[in-house]
């Protein structure tokens, strides 16, 4: 007797050919047939003739006769019928009949199963009806089965995860640090995982928004494919969408500098401070406990020897430069409250603008490969969205600038760099601000969105400013590179003085700027000493 083999398709499709991919077992029997471990003349013996393939009738029949020329035998135990001969017509004709069938029954199932999703879609989507059970696992469905409800303790600790990562923890931390408050999973025993806390704080399920989805619009892949837009309400949300882009910024941001490793005091200028001799990043580096040793920044490459120029710079030294360079920047959203409020407002309005405009692009795409009317609909209704969006982006911008303007004193007292969460907002309100930092021995340049604005240094245990000179040869030129310029403008820099302004933030300095520039405007041509912007 032969060798006995047993094949099991367990809710695997045989209408989408599923048991034909790669993980099938008819796909396994079939590739054992051709490299001859079942001989020809082996018996496959099937429940029915549907068993072997409810695709349309021409691959179903296809199938078979492949196995008929192979020598294999198919006997079907619900008809008691056997397949032998390729040639058979009376039995290829049966064949083609019941696969007929099977795919029609097949078929007409398919699309009374997707009528009727659509429904339950266009339903929930009007009348906010639940479409059953499956809901996010912060949520249950209500006992009249109508809508569905928070269950606290689990939104409690949704919402810890997303206070966290704003403070500017990444996810493995935020795991690790929901584990050891005792913060409840949703089902693990295990605890929480990075994964966990990714997936939570990434969708927009805590809005109230669901997307629905379908596995048929690409039956290759079998990934789940977006039906529509995203339905709004349908769910209650758990976050405000002022909190849920923070995340994501806080998010992107990290993703951006490639911020990899948790410290205890964050590093206020990853992804900010530059080497103003190479460009490339500077990092923190450990040189052991005081007082022998201190904590530096120091130019990534110049750890490796490939930055000739590079210097060791104090990290307390660093950071006493870090909060006078706050001082003349945009940076009232750290010590006032309305601000700070400000600026989660925008920060959620340049969310939804990004979505808009990734949205656009999408929709744009689609126009090159197919021309429709629809689709030319969604880019004209993005492109509203975009300038409503950016006229709020604009406004929110220009009361954030309306609130710059606080005594340097009380600015500095407020300022808090001390935990490790103020120190996180500093550093991602200088990235929004496209605040670049360049350092070295000469001392730091600071620039904005890739204008030079002033340089600081450390002397005589203390920062200072060093004012930029006003002669045009000394300024930036257009086409420079940006560590190029900043070294250069910095050589050109007045001295380094202590005189603190009597008012903190970008108005305060910039108002010195256009006084100074005024000032230089007025005087004659010929005669003149080398003039730098004034200070207070």
């Amino acid at each position: 007797m032969g060798r006995e083999y047993t094949f099991l398709d367990a809710g695997r499709s045989a209408y989408k050919g599923e048991h034909l991919d790669a993980k099938g077992e008819l796909a396994r029997f079939l590739a054992l047939v051709d490299e001859g471990q079942i001989e020809r003349g082996s018996t496959l013996i099937v429940e029915s003739l549907d068993r072997l393939s409810r695709q349309d009738v021409w691959t179903a029949v296809s199938l078979l006769v492949q196995l008929l020329n192979k020598g294999i035998r198919v006997v079907t135990l619900a008809d008691r019928r056997e397949y032998t001969d390729p040639k058979d017509e009376q039995s290829l004709i049966l064949s083609i009949f019941i696969l007929s069938r099977a795919h029609e029954e097949s078929s007409t199932k398919a699309k009374r199963l997707t009528d009727a999703f659509s429904k339950k879609r266009e339903l929930a989507k009007t009348d906010k009806k639940p479409m059953g059970q499956v809901c996010p696992m912060w949520l249950k469905l209500t006992d009249d089965g109508t809508g569905y409800e928070p269950i606290p303790e689990r939104v409690e600790a949704v919402r810890r995860a997303f206070e966290l990562v704003i403070a500017g923890y990444g996810k493995h931390t935020v795991a690790r640090m929901l584990n050891a408050e005792g913060v409840p999973t949703f089902k693990s025993v295990k605890g929480w995982g990075s994964s966990t806390v990714s997936h939570v704080v990434t969708n927009r399920a805590v809005l109230g928004e669901w997307q629905p989805f379908s596995r048929t619009l690409d039956p290759a892949r079998k990934k789940r494919q977006p039906i529509g837009e995203p339905i709004k309400g349908y769910f209650p949300a758990v976050v405000s969408e002022a909190v849920f882009y923070e995340a994501q910024a806080a998010v992107a941001g990290r993703r951006v500098s490639q911020a990899t490793k948790q410290s205890v005091k964050f590093n206020v200028w990853q992804g900010i401070g530059k080497c103003i001799h190479c460009g490339s990043a500077m990092h923190m580096v450990n040189k052991g406990k005081p007082p022998k040793g201190t904590t530096y920044i120091e130019c990534s490459i110049g750890r490796k020897g490939l930055c000739e120029s590079h210097r060791l710079i104090r990290l307390d030294h660093s950071e006493a430069v870090f909060r006078l360079m706050l001082a003349r920047l945009d940076s009232m959203a750290l010590v006032k409250d309305s601000g700070a409020k400000l600026a989660r407002e925008l920060k959620a309005t340049e969310g939804r603008l990004l979505e808009q405009q990734e949205a656009l692009a999408g929709y744009m795409e689609m126009a090159r490969n197919r021309q429709s009317k629809a689709v030319a609909a969604l880019m004209f209704e993005a492109e509203d969205k975009i300038a409503e969006l950016e006229r709020e982006q604009e406004r929110l911008r220009g009361e954030l600038a309306a609130e710059d303007a606080i005594g340097f004193d009380t600015f500095m007292q407020r300022l808090d760099l001390e935990t490790y969460e103020g120190r996180y907002r500093a550093n991602s309100l200088l990235k929004r601000l496209n605040v670049l930092v360049f350092a070295g021995r000469e001392g730091f340049m600071v620039s904005e969105a890739g204008r030079m604005l002033f340089g600081v240094a450390y002397q005589n245990g203390k920062a200072g400013y060093r004012e930029l000179s006003l002669w045009p040869k000394n300024r930036q030129l257009p086409d420079e590179r940006l560590h190029v310029a900043a070294l250069k403008v910095l050589m050109k820099a007045g001295p380094v003085h202590f005189v603190a302004p009597l008012e903190a933030g970008r108005a305060a300095y910039a108002l010195e700027e256009e006084r100074a520039q005024e000032w230089y405007d007025s005087l004659p041509d010929e005669g003149q000493s080398e003039p730098f912007y004034h200070h207070s």
